[in-house]
């Protein structure tokens, strides 16, 4: 689940200590995850909601149910996060699936078929930071410098 506030004010990027525009988690628990758009918004992200009976996750709406109590918890949590998001507008809401695999573990190996291709996917909801070190790691492992994960 993720919401996206209204561009912010260059004092409360500063204040939010987002200047650097790196992306973030928090050290709490359930984390939550964000990052500062081009525009100056920032996305914030947080929580799960189960699929329906088979798996219809074309059939989730974020304005009713499980989905909408998510996101009214997201939006809580981020106001209370820090003084000046306190009154920031939330300019939309939404969620989507994400890729959960066996073990916890990201998909990272070669391709079977195509050596030159090295498949990356199966964040298990750490994307955000996940993809870039492991993106890193397979460029790195392309260029011979750095073997892929025994995991995979």
């Amino acid at each position: 689940m993720a919401i996206a506030t209204a561009p912010l004010t260059r004092a409360q990027i500063h204040a939010l200590g987002l200047a650097s525009r790196k992306p973030f988690y928090t050290v709490d628990l359930p984390y939550l995850w964000g990052r500062l758009q081009k525009n100056n918004a920032v996305i914030f992200g947080a929580g799960l909601v189960d699929p329906p009976s088979g798996h219809n996750l074309h059939k989730i709406d974020v304005r009713t149910g499980a989905a909408a109590e998510r996101l009214a918890w997201l939006e809580a949590r981020v106001r209370q996060l820090h003084p000046a998001l306190h009154n920031v507008r939330i300019a939309h809401r939404w969620g989507g699936p994400i890729l959960l695999t066996a073990g916890a573990k990201p998909v990272f190996r070669q391709h079977p078929r195509f050596p030159q291709v090295t498949l990356l996917a199966g964040f298990n909801g750490h994307g955000v930071a996940l993809s870039v070190h492991l993106g890193h790691w397979a460029a790195q492992a392309l260029l011979g410098r750095r073997p892929l994960p025994r995991w995979s």
